[in-house]
């Protein structure tokens, strides 16, 4: 109170201001700013302390108080599949490329691509002036030569009644018969001629060698053509079949009889099984690798694939029946080892485990989990040894 007069003296007019003691003056004013400053410390301090205690507190709701909404799935029993994949194509057991045999200028293209054809049907007939004079002149050459051969026959007849009857030497007789046989050897020799100039006659036609489809044509009205030229590619559709190449260090894992999981890309959605039926007996070299083709039917459930169209084969080489497994999604893997997070009184549990054999969807757990054991998926969330957990509500199927 002394104080505060003082103060208010000085403030009103400093002349009333009478001290009789400086110090008493002195005194009062330091003790006032002393007390302020005190004053002032503490509201600082309980500041400093309220801050840190809205520090601490996000901190604890943000790190520690947040609970993450996971997904779940329990471990079951079922079975592993091992498989190999391999890309294929539809082929047929009959199929080849026809050419000609002899060369020469196409005048008639008797099919088109996508038609059904006979054994024997023309496919299409070449034109060469110099085989047909061939064989114009090798007939013309057999009608002479059996002409001489049946004059000398009817020659021989009568010299052997004539020797009977004493008319002619025996020289003359065998004369005649010389004169026979070499008559008939020169028709037998113009016969073959014949026979070669039709057979190069023939081949100026080409005929399909057994009943199929023509999946693709070259040959062309007016196209000169060789021996080399590919004309046609004939198929027997009834006897397609689906030919996968496997890489010959997984072929000696696969045998006759096997399974295998078809699809196709034409064909979406649609999956069927076939069987290996054969494979081949030795291995084809590619670009840096060996493969080894194998062939499987092409059954009544799969689609109406064409030939050479693409499919997709899972070549199952392997089950394992009645085992724990998981989804693939739920292992964790952390420097070189797995892991799977389970839940502990709401808090994430990461513990070691042991995994087997696996298929494109599920891995074989051997040790670590127990049947129906609930394991967290992490879907790509970073989450810690001892995070707050919770089932998503919406969580969905593995």
């Amino acid at each position: 109170t002394g104080d505060k007069k003082i103060i208010t003296a000085l403030d009103i007019n400093t002349e009333f201001a009478d001290f009789d003691d400086d110090d008493m003056y002195s005194s009062s004013l330091s003790g006032s700013i002393f007390d302020t400053f005190r004053n002032y410390k503490i509201l600082g301090i309980a500041a400093l302390i309220s801050f840190g205690i809205i520090i601490w507190s996000l901190w604890n709701y943000f790190n520690v108080g947040q609970i993450h909404p996971v997904d779940t799935v329990r471990v079951s029993i079922g079975t592993l599949h091992q498989t190999i994949n391999v890309p294929g194509k539809v082929v047929s057991k009959l199929n080849i490329e026809i050419s000609s045999s002899s060369s020469g200028q196409i005048v008639a293209v008797k099919v088109k691509e996508g038609q059904k054809v006979n054994k024997g049907q023309t496919l299409v007939k070449l034109e060469n002036e110099e085989a047909i004079s061939d064989l114009k002149r090798s007939e013309g050459n057999l009608l002479s030569t059996r002409e001489e051969t049946a004059l000398a026959s009817k020659t021989l007849k009568r010299m052997r009644r004539a020797l009977k009857l004493g008319a002619i030497s025996r020289q003359q007789m065998e004369e005649a018969e010389a004169s026979f046989k070499s008559a008939k050897a020169k028709e037998i020799v113009a016969l073959e001629a014949s026979r070669t100039a039709k057979l190069a006659l023939n081949k100026l036609s080409v005929a399909a060698p057994f009943n199929g489809t023509v999946t693709s044509r070259f040959a062309q009205i007016g196209q000169w053509i060789t021996p080399s030229d590919t004309l046609f590619t004939l198929v027997d559709l009834g006897q397609r079949e689906i030919e996968v190449k496997v890489d010959g260090a997984d072929s000696n894992a696969i045998s006759v009889g096997q399974s295998a999981f078809m699809s196709s890309d034409a064909f979406p959605g649609r999956t069927w099984t076939e069987n290996v039926k054969r494979i081949a007996t030795a291995a084809s070299k590619g670009a840096g690798t060996n493969t080894v083709s194998m062939f499987m039917n092409l059954g009544r459930r799969a689609p109406s694939l064409r030939m050479g169209q693409q499919v997709d084969a899972e070549i199952r080489t392997f089950s394992r029946n009645n085992t724990n497994k998981l989804p693939i999604s739920a292992v964790i893997s952390r420097n070189g080892k797995s892991w799977a997070g389970t839940i502990r009184e709401g808090r994430i549990h990461y513990v070691p485990i042991e995994t087997g054999m696996e298929d494109l969807t599920h891995v074989e757990i051997l040790q670590g989990l127990k049947t129906s054991q609930e394991v967290i998926i992490p879907r790509g969330q970073d989450l810690q040894e001892g995070d707050r957990v919770r089932i998503s509500a919406t969580q969905t199927t593995a």
